[in-house]
């Protein structure tokens, strides 16, 4: 979180909210499991804050499961609506707003992305969320249609279980969203290498770390997006009020260490589109 702190500190600084000046921040991890998260935001209530900033589906879940009132901005949230945050983009109601990160339509893009790379590939791993992500089980329809239209055998593997990948015989994996604290990204970058297998990740800070490539937002910019609203509502802005922010730009990045490493050999096309090269 180091960088999306930093990232969130300077632009919250840049319209006058200043650190140790006229703004104090109270930082938690949120945990994994629903009690542990809900621990968490009956903490953060019981401080008192003017707001509250989430940074995933289940946080934001448990700040306004723990919160009616205190208002509350989200980022790194893929489906707002499926999960039960806001009503509506435009007028979400409630107590919340924040940034959609859009994994569901991006998804899409990162199969075909796999079948560029893998023109032949069959046998896919999805890692999926957590249970609490609501918004992977209202997107499960669309995965299924997006694999089988490339003509992917889609194996679906629960988080929990991610290391049975092996047990899979998966020619690649693409990884749904973010991973949590128990299994890094640092893990399954590893743990990928070492089967040899292909790795799609939302972000390109998955491939400077040794991910195969990587089709989605930037996160850090999510990250200063959700300051600018949190911004909105320190100057007074009602959450219920203020439209849900869509991040609209996308980063295509490859690591063509990587793959050499697998003997994948990245056609130019898929080069030229790329906005970031790590060698």
């Amino acid at each position: 979180m180091g960088p999306h702190r930093d990232a969130l500190r300077e632009r919250l600084a840049r319209q006058g909210f200043i650190e140790g000046r006229n703004l104090k921040t109270i930082w938690r991890a949120g945990g994994e499991g629903q009690r542990q998260v809900r621990g968490v935001a009956r903490e953060l209530v019981a401080a008192r804050p003017d707001a509250i900033l989430t940074f995933s589906s289940g946080m934001t879940q448990a700040a306004q499961w723990a919160t009616k009132s205190i208002p509350i901005v989200f980022v790194h949230v893929s489906d707002p609506i499926a999960d039960g945050i806001v009503k509506d983009y435009a007028r979400p109601g409630g107590n919340a707003t924040g940034v959609s990160t859009r994994h569901r339509e991006l998804l899409g893009k990162r199969f075909e992305l796999l079948r560029e790379l893998l023109p032949h590939a069959k046998r896919v791993a999805l890692i999926t969320p957590y249970a609490t992500d609501q918004s992977y089980a209202a997107s499960e329809s669309f995965v299924r249609d997006a694999a089988a239209r490339l003509n992917f055998e889609l194996i679906e593997i629960p988080i929990r279980r991610a290391f049975a990948i092996e047990e899979e015989r998966v020619e690649a994996i693409i990884i749904y969203s973010t991973l949590g604290q128990r299994l890094t990204t640092e893990n399954m970058i590893g743990w990928a290498a070492k089967l040899r297998i292909a790795s799609i990740f939302p972000d390109a800070e998955a491939v400077a770390l040794g991910g195969l490539a990587s089709y989605g937002t930037d996160p850090l910019q999510d990250t200063r997006l959700g300051a600018d609203q949190l911004v909105r509502v320190l100057k007074g802005g009602e959450p219920g009020e203020l439209p849900v922010d869509q991040s609209s730009q996308f980063v295509l990045a490859i690591n063509t260490k990587s793959a050499r490493a697998l003997g994948i050999t990245i056609p130019s096309a898929v080069m030229l589109r790329a906005d970031r090269v790590i060698e």
